[in-house]
């Protein structure tokens, strides 16, 4: 056991001194700067240490650069800025929608609840007492052209109530199964659509979004129709993200293109779908059902009976609460704002006529694009590196060949030709081999060297 201890400590202070030898050789032969000063013979201690100080600093520098630098990069990589291009693009019409402040007769509502209780009837039975399309709209114009307002406005349930709308993909689907998006054209002589209504005994909500948006208790209503205007004006300011962002994460750009994160209630990624899906997962968790406003999408979810409604209102607050889904904005995101409400004159009576148009064509839009990629983030390590420490990548792998493969070809070297060669295993062969003997082979040696000895005595006689 001493033999393998010695063999241990002689192989342990072989390391270190290969390794210190490594280390010198790096010092005298590195690009890094001020790195040769520090190993290099006939240095006085100060200086090296003043070397070694300066060299600290550096690092020390460098690292707190990088940091800042890799913090930026996760938190703001990208820019947003002006795209005036506008010849080039194709403008969506917005979604229309509008929600009668009293759908239906309350009296009606409360009787046909009383009678129905079955969980399947509350949605049909709330299509029963609500105002039909050709109870509400007279007339329709969609840029100069007449249509039955019927034919262009659908029934859609949302968080907000039971509405009509235009020009959006979320409507019910039992009526028109394919959605085919409405654009306008500079060359339009109109760019809106003009409705009128039979009664004017119930106000409108008017909601101007995008038309892939749902609209919910996420969007506000952009204007409360009384019939005392009669134009809406509005503008859109809309925010598109280029493509070169796909190689930042969604944290990074904050945003998320539409095929990029998978929801259930729709084709594709949305804000408000992402939110409303959230609210539908909610009401599952806490009463293991959803109102009947919302669509089933999926085989995991239902409606709610009447009894379970209680559950609704119960846990409104928790189900309302979509802190916890982590919906960020989409990557394309329009925003319509009303510039201007054209206001009746005094003398004249409320008016049943309602236009909601383009304040002037849209010329102006936002473009979120990368400011500081994986590419600059290359360069700008690699520059302050190289500034403090004249660090490069060549550096990197001069540094590791020193201290890995270098470093193991010169210990088996040492190994090799000074003899250190002996492993615990070989010096415990030999001495098996020099001291352990064969008690057979012992004896006839034992009786071999008899024989001679014998010999020898009888020839000193004579």
């Amino acid at each position: 056991m001493t033999i393998i201890r010695e063999y241990r400590q002689k192989r342990s202070r072989n390391r270190k001194k290969i390794f210190l030898d490594q280390a010198r050789l790096f010092c005298e032969n590195s690009t890094l700067h001020g790195v040769k000063y520090i190993a290099e013979s006939g240095r006085s201690y100060a200086e090296r240490f003043m070397w070694v100080i300066w060299i600290t600093a550096g690092l020390v520098t460098t690292i707190i650069i990088i940091v800042n630098l890799w913090e930026k990069f996760q938190t703001n990589p990208t820019i947003t800025g002006l795209d005036t291009d506008f010849h080039n693009w194709d403008v969506a019409f917005p979604a229309i929608t509008i929600c009668q402040n009293n759908p239906a007769n309350d009296e009606r509502i409360n009787d046909i609840i009383n009678i129905n209780q079955n969980r399947f009837l509350i949605r049909f039975c709330f299509k029963l007492i609500s105002n039909k399309c050709e109870d509400i709209f007279d007339t329709c114009h969609w840029k100069s052209t007449t249509y039955n307002c019927c034919d262009i406005f659908y029934p859609v349930f949302t968080e907000n109530g039971f509405c009509y709308t235009f020009n959006s993909k979320h409507y019910d689907r039992n009526l028109v199964t394919t959605f085919i998006k409405r654009y306008i054209q500079q060359t339009d002589l109109n760019w809106s659509i003009r409705i009128t209504v039979k009664s004017l005994q119930s106000f409108f909500s008017i909601y101007i979004l995008n038309s892939d948006e749902i609209i919910g208790i996420d969007s506000k209503q952009q204007h409360i129709w009384d019939f005392r205007i009669d134009t809406i004006l509005f503008s859109v300011k809309q925010t598109y993200t280029t493509l070169d962002t796909s190689q930042l994460n969604i944290k990074q750009r904050h945003c998320a293109f539409s095929n990029e994160v998978k929801i259930k209630i729709d084709d594709t990624y949305s804000y408000t779908a992402c939110t409303t899906e959230c609210r539908m997962n909610n009401a599952m968790k806490f009463c293991s059902c959803i109102p009947f406003f919302y669509t089933i999408v999926d085989a995991g979810y239902r409606h709610c009976r009447f009894d379970e409604l209680n559950c609704i209102s119960k846990y409104l607050d928790e189900i309302e609460n979509i802190d916890k889904c982590k919906c960020h904005l989409g990557c394309l995101h329009t925003v319509y704002e009303i510039e201007k409400l054209d206001m009746l004159k005094s003398n004249e009576e409320e008016s049943a006529t309602l236009e909601s148009k383009f304040v002037s064509w849209p010329m102006v839009r936002y473009k979120r694009e990368v400011l500081f990629g994986w590419v600059d983030l290359l360069v700008s390590f690699g520059g302050i590196a190289g500034l403090f420490l004249g660090f490069s990548l060549l550096s990197a792998v001069e540094l590791i060949y020193y201290f890995t493969l270098r470093f193991y070809c010169m210990a088996r070297m040492k190994r090799k030709y000074t003899n250190v060669g002996n492993s615990p295993v070989r010096v415990m062969k030999k001495f098996k081999e020099n001291f352990v003997v064969p008690i057979s082979i012992y004896d006839r040696q034992r009786r071999l060297s008899d024989i001679v000895l014998f010999n020898m005595a009888q020839i000193k006689k004579y």
